[in-house]
């Protein structure tokens, strides 16, 4: 069953997402982010639930990954608290 909040509800996009291409913050609580053309970044930051709680502490995850360049095609998985695009666009998926 697809529940809220399920991988398979994540997968299918059905927590809704966001189309970004500019040089805004985008913060929330992402869950996967998907380069429609080359993309470099100006800020992304990783996050991981606090112990016990749903809850995303920013900048706990692998690193921020700020200058990180994504091709077009490509995915990356995680959970992500900001996401600001320097060039290019991506579509970020809720988590």
């Amino acid at each position: 069953m697809l529940g809220v909040g399920s991988v398979d509800a994540l997968s299918l996009g059905q927590l809704g997402s966001v189309f970004i291409n500019n040089g805004t913050a985008n913060n929330g609580d992402w869950g996967i982010i998907y380069a429609l053309e080359d993309t470099t970044f100006l800020s992304l930051v990783s996050g991981l639930n606090a112990v016990g709680t749903a809850v995303m502490v920013p900048g706990t995850g692998i690193a921020n990954l700020n200058g990180l360049t994504m091709k077009a095609g490509q995915a990356i998985f995680g959970r992500f608290s900001t996401i600001q695009v320097n060039t290019g666009s991506v579509v970020a998926y809720k988590c």
